[in-house]
């Protein structure tokens, strides 16, 4: 299903800010309604976290316009990579051995993907699909501040409510950005 979600992105006629808003309304909608504790635990924690998170989104469904789907969820696959940077700064997390191991075959992963992307759009930086690549390697890098945001929340936070608080808060934020950005009604080209 994760995967489908990139085919429905692109099929879908709405600009990428309005898709990334209204997906991330529907998400609040339903955990607001739904989830009590997404009421309550906001806090400048939660707040960081949320930032972090509605870039992960809304990077990943512009990277979808603006590139194949199949080089934005591999770009954003590319979050173990600032993860094994963020864990150490930020939680004091250390490294195995195996983890570089891994480092190295997501960047050659990732290398190949750019390199054959940007073999047609090399005269052209500003190019959507070289733009979509750049947008795909930001949400990987998003989702990896996600994640060490929601560990740091839960080790350092003792408000147990503060990660269903980050997604409601997410949503919201995404929402206003497809109304401030998306200009809702309006079909935005980026060429």
């Amino acid at each position: 299903m994760f995967s489908t979600g990139g085919a429905a992105i692109k099929a879908c006629a709405l600009t990428g800010w309005q898709v990334a808003g209204f997906r991330s309304g529907i998400a609040a909608t339903v955990l607001f309604a739904a989830l009590p504790n997404a009421r309550r635990g906001w806090n400048r924690r939660t707040v960081l976290v949320a930032i972090a998170y509605a870039a992960t989104l809304i990077s990943f469904v512009l990277a979808n316009k603006l590139t194949t789907s199949a080089n934005a969820i591999f770009l954003q696959s590319t979050g173990p990579l600032y993860l094994l940077i963020l864990g150490p700064l930020i939680l004091k997390e250390r490294v195995s051995k195996r983890d570089f191991g891994l480092f190295v075959i997501i960047l050659a992963g990732a290398a190949l993907v750019l390199y054959g992307s940007g073999a047609r759009d090399a005269a052209c930086a500003a190019c959507p699909r070289m733009l979509g690549d750049l947008l795909g390697l930001f949400s990987g890098f998003a989702w990896a501040a996600t994640l060490t945001g929601l560990r740091w929340l839960g080790k350092y936070d003792p408000n147990p409510d503060a990660a269903t608080a980050t997604v409601v808060l997410l949503a919201i934020m995404a929402l206003a950005a497809a109304f401030q950005f998306g200009v809702l009604g309006r079909r935005v080209h980026y060429r």
